[in-house]
């Protein structure tokens, strides 16, 4: 029975952070239709192609789990999140929202320690906590 749990509880973590990896790059593609700093688009972008990268191991682990391919959806309008703050609390959002996910993948390296997904799971969060060092320095960078 615990088991089972196990399994429910890894899938719909999986399915929910593929919904905010598709939620976070359609807010980073809206923010970066707000700048024109060439180094803030360069770091941005870096993290978008991260996330993709991030959106197909989730994908593809997925897929070994259950044999289903999960459908992935770019949000044209993002709950939550505000494009109406100006930049750099656009930035300060990002930030809380990737210190949250950080969570989501600590809970996700908990289900998967006898894994081969482990180290998959582990480059993303590596991955996540570079991504917020990146955004402190644009905070700072527009202090």
């Amino acid at each position: 029975m615990e088991k089972n749990n196990t399994y429910n509880d890894t899938t719909s973590l999986i399915q929910k952070l593929i919904k905010e990896i598709s939620d976070t790059i359609s807010f980073y593609n809206i923010l970066l239709n707000q700048i024109s700093d060439e180094e803030d688009i360069s770091i941005i972008q870096e993290m978008i192609n991260d996330e993709m990268k991030h959106e197909k191991i989730l994908g593809d682990i997925f897929f070994n789990i259950t044999n289903t391919n999960i459908r992935k959806n770019r949000s044209i309008f993002v709950e939550n999140r505000s494009t109406t703050h100006d930049y750099k609390e656009s930035l300060k959002d990002v930030l809380f929202n990737i210190l949250d996910t950080i969570k989501n993948y600590q809970i996700l390296l908990n289900y998967m320690m006898d894994s081969k997904n482990y180290n998959l799971i582990m480059e993303i969060l590596i991955n996540k906590l570079r991504h917020a060092d990146l955004i402190n320095y644009l905070i700072l960078k527009h202090t």
